[in-house]
């Protein structure tokens, strides 16, 4: 109780900077580099599948900025990627968030802050094999909470910026293979690290999440690419 009291009040403490700070920056501060309005990138990233274990899936990222006046903007985000485990299983994974993003004055319009909220849903279909074998059905679903400060450092035509952004999730999780398949649910927390670099339009990034309850003592790697217009 106390680390979500501790995450709330850091939560709330973001949201006060990002409505109170100066102009409008891109989503860096969360690993989207987004010097324009538009957003399209190719993604590659480890999707947990139940019990730590973890598989690469692949996919596409959309985002779009919309201006909401007073220099605020909110970026909607929206991710879709899957993979085949074996020949005749498959993982899919979704995420969705809104965010609101802003340069802090007083760090030379480097450091930015932001907020965000969304969801996100894994699932693996993997069929039985035998009258021995049930398979391992699994679904996982959260509603994260997630706040992130970026610091921008020049070099050359390209801007770096590494960032840190924990998050507060909602969960709900089911398998075949864990208490007989009833939904077990609860608060989840864990904390993203990474860096973007974006030269004119264009964008890479590494993330990497720890702690939360799909990959428990492992990083969840997220590899991306992409162009803003």
């Amino acid at each position: 109780m106390t680390t979500l009291r501790s995450g709330l009040l850091f939560c709330t403490t973001t949201l006060a900077l990002v409505t109170s700070a100066s102009p409008l920056l891109a989503q860096r501060c969360l690993g989207i580099a987004m010097p324009r309005r538009a957003y399209v990138g190719a993604e590659i990233r480890h999707a947990g599948i139940a019990d730590g274990r973890q598989i690469q899936v692949y996919g596409g990222r959309l985002a779009y900025r919309f201006e909401a006046g007073k220099g605020v903007g909110l970026t909607v985000s929206l991710t879709g990627a899957g993979g085949a485990m074996r020949g005749d299983s498959t993982a899919v994974q979704l995420t969705g968030l809104v965010a609101a993003s802003r340069t802090l004055s007083g760090f030379d319009n480097r450091l930015s802050a932001c907020v965000a909220a969304g969801y996100e849903i894994n699932a693996v279909d993997a069929p039985s094999h035998g009258a021995s074998n049930d398979g391992n059905d699994y679904g996982f679903a959260s509603a994260p909470v997630t706040v992130g400060l970026g610091y921008d450092v020049r070099a050359g035509a390209w801007t770096i910026t590494p960032f840190a952004a924990p998050s507060i999730a909602r969960y709900a999780f089911d398998s075949t293979q864990f208490a007989g398949g009833a939904v077990q649910r609860g608060w989840d927390g864990y904390l993203t690290l990474g860096a973007s670099a974006a030269a004119g339009r264009w964008s890479v990034g590494a993330s990497s999440r720890y702690g939360d309850r799909a990959t428990k003592p492992r990083g969840r790697l997220t590899l991306r690419a992409g162009v803003s217009f």
